[in-house]
């Protein structure tokens, strides 16, 4: 079994449709592990690398850029690592002017019963709501 993990670039592509050729060898990827033979996981930096490159690179605005997101990752046929941390943080961001790898870092920090040490003022704005 291929044991893969998926870089930022790929899911951009397969996202967006950038690059056809590209898009196609990302859904054949994924067919191979609907049926088993291979896996993919995906990292929290690059899910918070590929929010920015939607919203930088494709102008894509916050909301669709999340909703583009979550949607691929909602498939079972990805491995997530900090599935539940990831996910609340992109339903927090498209809702609230923040930065995404801020919310990221609120949350996971709350998820180990910790605080982040910060002079931010988004930050507090978080703790107060969440």
């Amino acid at each position: 079994m291929k044991n893969l993990y998926a870089d930022t670039n790929a899911i951009v592509s397969y996202i967006t449709g950038r690059n056809k050729e590209q898009a196609l060898s990302f859904k054949s990827l994924l067919l191979e592990v609907k049926r088993g033979v291979a896996t993919l996981t995906i990292i929290p930096e690059v899910v918070v690398e590929t929010v920015y490159v939607l919203e930088q690179h494709y102008r894509t605005e916050k909301y669709h850029a999340c909703d583009l997101i979550q949607s691929f990752l909602a498939s079972n046929l990805v491995t997530l690592e900090n599935r539940e941390v990831i996910m609340q943080s992109l339903e927090v961001y498209k809702l609230n002017n923040l930065e995404f790898l801020d919310v990221y870092l609120y949350f996971e920090a709350k998820s180990k019963n910790a605080e982040v040490f910060s002079f931010d003022q988004d930050l507090e704005k978080l703790r107060k709501r969440y």
